[in-house]
């Protein structure tokens, strides 16, 4: 409460999608005092993201599904074949949604941290899932990340 963050999440979460190396700043502040600065810093380049969503789409889609049928085999088949440590809720979440937004449905982030809030992006702080919304139905909310034994 009162306190000061400074987070560039928009840059946190594109670190996490892969093929971007650098560096970036974080400022902690706790009511007004600013308790550490640190860099957080990626100097590994993986697979494009867009490589490894479509790596997995082959591995999830059958002949004759439908697009709803889709994204619900690309959630499934995240959580059961990675660990956390490859898949986060971040990472799983963006693979929902990136598979989601080119079925053509809306999709977006859900943040928990005390409470749910939306948002374009994804958030380091407390945990994230994905938001589709599948047209005619309510909005479903997938919680991904790797559920594999590591």
């Amino acid at each position: 409460e009162g306190g000061k963050r400074t987070i560039p999440q928009y840059f946190a979460c594109q670190i996490n999608q892969g093929n971007i190396t650098g560096s970036f700043p974080i400022e902690v502040y706790y009511k007004g005092e600013l308790l550490g600065k640190f860099t957080i810093k990626n100097t590994k380049a993986e697979t494009s993201f867009r490589e490894f969503v479509d790596k997995i789409e082959k591995a999830a889609w059958k002949e004759g599904m439908t697009d709803k049928e889709k994204v619900y085999a690309v959630a499934d088949y995240t959580r059961e074949n990675f660990t956390y440590s490859e898949v986060d809720c971040i990472r799983g979440a963006s693979v929902v949604i990136y598979t989601a937004r080119n079925l053509g449905f809306n999709a977006r982030y859900c943040w928990k941290y005390k409470r749910n809030r939306f948002s374009t992006y994804a958030m380091y702080i407390g945990h994230n899932s994905a938001v589709v919304d599948f047209g005619e139905e309510k909005q479903i909310i997938f919680d991904v990340q790797g559920e594999k034994d590591e």
